[in-house]
């Protein structure tokens, strides 16, 4: 900081022998003065609540790093972009960032556990991958109509995130982009969203429903998995393929409505499913891979439509309430489908075959399993 003239406010000094003398008024000072009065007008640094331009590391109007105390930053408008990793860990707790800024790079504010709020105003168009990951103690986020797309991780493990509202506009979720959100109850997906990434809403365990209104949307593999307080979820009416665990570990999902226009239900779709008490197949759909509906031991019945030709290994494995099952004679059923149901151990018994490995019993008196040993009445 430059001293300034106590008489006439200037701050043009040279030094003259043992003074230093002001080259507007001509007034001199010590130098011991002169240390006194800079002292003085350097605000100390506990007292200081706001941001100054000099906190910042700026070249060419990128933003590299932040050197303040202040833990409210309000980002200058001289800077246009954020640099990868700027304020990476940093213990700031609230963050403003101008219109003037175009792009936010990669994990700009990853790790930064005291950042509680953020506000980025309208015209910011990119927001980089990660750039908010790790922030355990935000709790509410202003995302402009100018962002494209929500990027891979740009949220994941925000553990405090309670609701977030995602603009029109937004037209992709990425891979991870809310992974790890435990305490994110609602969320809004506006009608422009035509992407959801991979795990994109992974373990959001407070989610309690979920509305896609884009019937163009494309969900990736596992999109919803471990969202275990969702009750309840619609899928657009235009997908045709079910991507593997979309709904895995949902353990509160009770109903479920498949669309007609499904072909495909894929690996571990409803996996540990446990409250799934009804589902119903359309018909249409072609194929049920293997795991599909491992472990919804809610699930009391299933019927397969016509046009089921193979349903997949473990595909009900282990669904323990499951009792009556109606399938097509052509479909091919593959191992262990329905292991572990009432259903197949009804099965074996009316066709006399072991209700452990569906083996023959052979002997005269003490009739054993051909399969696995065990004894006929075991």
């Amino acid at each position: 900081m430059n001293l300034v003239c106590k008489v006439c406010d200037g701050n043009d000094f040279v030094m003259d022998g043992e003074y230093m003398v002001c080259q507007t008024c001509g007034t001199k000072y010590t130098i011991e003065t002169a240390r006194k009065l800079l002292g003085a007008q350097t605000p100390q640094a506990t007292s200081r609540n706001h941001t100054q331009l000099e906190d910042f590391t700026i070249r060419a109007g990128v933003l590299f790093g932040y050197t303040g105390i202040s833990r409210v930053v309000e980002i200058p408008d001289v800077v246009l972009d954020i640099a990868e990793q700027a304020f990476s860990g940093s213990a700031i707790s609230e963050v403003s960032i101008p219109a003037s800024v175009k792009s936010i790079g990669p994990r700009a504010f990853s790790g930064c556990r005291n950042l509680e709020t953020v506000t980025i105003a309208e015209g910011v168009a990119s927001i980089g991958t990660g750039c908010f990951s790790a922030c355990t103690s935000l709790r509410s986020v202003s995302l402009p109509s100018s962002v494209a797309a929500i990027e891979e991780n740009t949220f994941s493990v925000c553990t405090a995130l309670t609701s977030l509202s995602i603009p029109e506009g937004v037209k992709s979720i990425g891979k991870n982009a809310f992974d790890g959100c435990n305490s994110l109850e609602s969320v809004s997906i506006p009608s422009s969203v035509v992407s959801i990434g991979n795990s994109a809403f992974k373990d959001c365990r407070s989610l309690a429903s979920i509305t896609i209104p884009n019937s163009d949307a494309h969900i990736e593999w596992g999109a919803f998995r471990g969202c275990s307080s969702l009750a309840s979820a619609s899928i657009p009416e235009h997908i045709t393929v079910l991507k593997g665990a979309l709904f895995a570990d949902c353990s509160s999902l009770k109903a479920v409505t498949i669309p007609r226009s499904v072909k495909t239900i894929e690996n571990q779709v409803f996996s540990d499913c446990s409250s799934l008490e009804s589902v119903t197949i359309p018909d249409g759909v072609t194929v049920i891979w293997s795991q599909a509906f491992e472990k919804c031991t809610s699930l009391a019945s299933i019927t397969i439509p016509q046009s089921v030709e193979k349903v997949g290994e473990k595909a009900f494995n282990g669904c323990t309430s499951l009792a009556t099952v109606s399938f097509p004679a052509h479909a091919k059923i593959e191992r262990d489908a329905f292991s572990g149901t009432p259903y197949l151990d009804s099965k074996r018994r009316a066709e006399g075959r072991c209700r452990y490995c569906g083996g023959q019993f052979k002997g005269l008196i003490n009739k054993v399993c051909t399969g696995c040993g065990k004894p006929k009445d075991y």
